[in-house]
């Protein structure tokens, strides 16, 4: 049956933002992080110091929904919270100005309510100026020196016209170049005091005006991880030496692997990255990884699998064994909230074309599915013929989670549709025969051999299905996630 010849789409959808509760910010938390964010608001209400923690957790786990949840709690215990996305505002070339201006936004509108023309609004107009003189100072000073170069290019062109006067010229513009770096130097540290005393003056109006109740104010930076490294590494500097000042504490959240890459791709892989980054952070706090259980049940739920399968005699059934193979594999394979999120979207795709009248096979979808978007190679290699059961297996135990998941019951069930839906064995009883031989051969103890014994029945119950019907499943299985390469949406 061919894509055009099921039934229409259905609204299969991504999952919507998930909007945070002003009243109750954990309303919606599914994986418990409220009493973490209690706890670190505990820790930073005893700072009053310039302090950086460092939020860590790895890419796609939930780092910017608790960053939003954990925002909206301080700010309803009366701190005042600013959220910066590092990874939207990478296009300038100095961190300095995205900074300054969403500052700016977040405290010169409405939205806090600050008079323009109280000591708060005049207080920011003056850490504007004093930026600006800051980027002025900062630039570099051999960009600098190229552009003296040029704006006095007659004036040069006139030193080195004759061979011999090059000598002379050059002893001449380092002289110059010199005293630049000299008059610099200064000219920039007096920027950076005065910028960091002008922010100081800015949190000290803010404060005395009772915008917020307690302190200290929060700025938390997300999404650093997936700048341009240049960009990256400019924004911590800036932190450090511009806006570490009393009374304004700042959060970093990061997968800390992609900032290493980030800081080996700029300066090369002998720099101690750890180290480096000791420099700009006071404390490392790490998100407890997060329960897969907990956030495919959220996804089956929000993308109405449901609904999808509605009129099935064991819709609630298929939805339940989705969710939880799912569930599973990410753990086996390592997968990150963000591609189980995509995984899930592929699956509702496939559920949407489902005609009511197929069959749909919970474990052979969630396994291929997982193939797939773990090593496409491998699920090509499989498809294909060239890889059968075994290898898929074997490349599963290798991973970190699967021999875990390899001993649970719903490995065998797994296991099974894989090995049915092999292409190294001709037909479901001649894979039954070879893989439940190795088996027997190996010394295993009672509830390993009840797990076979499941795994058996399995196979039986695949072996006995009509000829036809079994073909017809297993093609159209293949045919529904191949379908989705044609349509299937690159993720941010």
């Amino acid at each position: 049956m061919s894509p055009s010849q099921s039934s229409p789409l259905r609204r299969p959808h991504k999952a919507d933002e998930l909007v945070i509760s002003e009243p109750n910010p954990f309303g919606a938390d599914l994986f418990q992080r409220g009493a973490i964010a209690k706890n670190l608001g505990a820790l930073i209400r005893t700072i009053e110091q310039p302090f950086v923690l460092l939020l860590t957790a790895p890419f796609g786990s939930g780092k910017t929904t608790f960053l939003r949840m954990w925002s909206q709690s301080l700010t309803n215990d009366g701190h005042m919270c600013f959220y910066f996305n590092a990874w939207e505002n990478d296009f300038v070339e100095d961190p300095t100005v995205a900074l300054v201006g969403e500052l700016h936004r977040l405290i010169a509108g409405k939205r806090l309510g600050i008079d323009p023309q109280s000591k708060t609004a005049l207080a920011l107009q003056r850490v504007k100026t004093v930026a600006a003189t800051v980027l002025k100072a900062t630039i570099p000073i051999a960009l600098r020196a190229v552009t003296h170069g040029i704006l006095d290019a007659d004036r040069l062109k006139g030193r080195l016209t004759a061979v011999e006067g090059v000598r002379d010229a050059v002893g001449d513009i380092s002289e110059e170049v010199g005293k630049d770096v000299i008059d610099s130097y200064s000219k920039e540290r007096e920027s950076l005091l005065g910028f960091r005393s002008t922010l100081s003056e800015l949190v000290t109006e803010l404060l005395a005006e009772g915008q917020p109740t307690k302190r200290p104010i929060v700025f938390f930076i997300d999404e650093l991880d997936r700048c341009r490294p240049p960009f990256a590494i400019a924004l911590l500097e800036r932190l450090k030496h511009l806006f570490t000042v009393p009374d304004i504490l700042f959060v970093v959240a990061v997968d800390r692997n992609q900032l290493r890459h980030s800081l080996r791709g700029a300066y090369g892989s002998g720099i101690d990255a750890d180290g480096y980054l000791r420099k700009f952070f006071d404390l490392e706090f790490g998100l407890p990884p997060p329960s897969s259980d907990a956030f495919c049940k959220h996804l089956a739920q929000v993308l109405e699998f449901g609904r999808l399968l509605a009129g099935r005699h064991d819709a609630v059934v298929c939805v339940n064994e989705l969710a939880r193979y799912f569930s599973l594999l990410s753990d086996a394979l390592g997968f990150s909230l963000r591609v189980q999120e995509q995984c899930f979207t592929r699956i509702g795709f496939v559920l949407a074309t489902t005609p009511k009248n197929a069959q749909v096979l919970p474990q052979g979808i969630a396994v291929l599915i997982a193939i797939q978007a773990w090593r496409p190679d491998l699920y090509e290699s499989y498809r294909d013929g060239t890889a059968g059961a075994r290898e898929v297996i074997a490349a599963i135990e290798q991973n970190s989670g699967g021999p875990k998941f390899l001993a649970s019951i719903e490995a065998t069930v797994t296991c099974a549709t894989l090995a049915a839906w092999s292409h190294d064995v001709g037909t479901p009883a001649g894979i039954e025969n070879e893989w439940m031989q190795q088996l027997r051969d190996q010394q295993m103890d009672s509830t390993k051999q009840a797990r076979i014994r499941s795994w058996s029945e399995r196979f039986h119950q695949l072996q006995g299905m009509v000829p036809d019907t079994y073909s017809e499943l297993k093609g159209f299985a293949f045919q529904r996630v191949d379908f989705l390469r044609s349509i299937q949406t690159v993720a941010p």
